[in-house]
């Protein structure tokens, strides 16, 4: 029964990347069923079900019901797993992009920070988990103003994840420098 669950999960994220957000949301949403009955509503399983779930619902925008679920596999987390696990600096990464998109960078910073911490305790610095939180905290920092270390976080970032988040973020603190030094060439 796992092994057929785990496939499904795994067919669910391939429909996810061929772009049949659709079809993932439906596979994704019978896993988390699946998984539930099979496992109980507590299992890190599941816990991980709605965090994959999650990161469908962010890409399609839907932030209320990806916020519900990253917090809820964060608490099953929380009862089932260490506090450094893996499955925890996904789900706080995914909350912290949420927050991003809302523009609340104090909330962003806080989570994707532990993320980061715990990755680096279980990760190579350049595996593209690292990168991926490490962009993340990038638009944060770019948000609240603070290009330099937004730069930073972006360019480390862009070595391994490179993604239009990434290039847009890079883009956006160029034009910015640029605006800077044409104001200071103006005064």
């Amino acid at each position: 029964h796992f092994q057929t669950i785990s496939a499904l999960s795994n067919y669910g994220w391939f429909l996810q990347v061929k772009g049949d957000l659709d079809g993932a949301e439906k596979v994704l949403r019978d896993v988390l069923a699946l998984d539930q009955k099979a496992q109980g509503p507590r299992h890190p399983y599941v816990g991980h079900d709605m965090s994959n779930l999650a990161d469908l619902l962010y890409e399609r925008q839907q932030l209320d019901e990806a916020e519900r679920l990253y917090r809820q596999a964060l608490d099953i987390y929380a009862a089932s797993l260490p506090p450094s696990h893996q499955h925890v600096a996904a789900a706080l990464t995914g909350l912290g992009r949420i927050y991003a998109e809302r523009g609340d960078t104090s909330q962003v910073n806080t989570l994707v920070e532990r993320a980061v911490g715990i990755w680096r305790k279980e990760l190579p610095e350049d595996h593209w988990q690292i990168a991926r939180s490490r962009a993340v905290l990038g638009r944060s920092l770019l948000q609240e103003g603070k290009y330099a270390e937004a730069e930073k976080e972006y360019q480390a970032a862009g070595k391994l994840f490179n993604t239009p988040v990434v290039s847009e973020g890079l883009k956006a603190i160029a034009a910015l420098r640029a605006d800077q030094k044409k104001a200071e060439d103006d005064a």
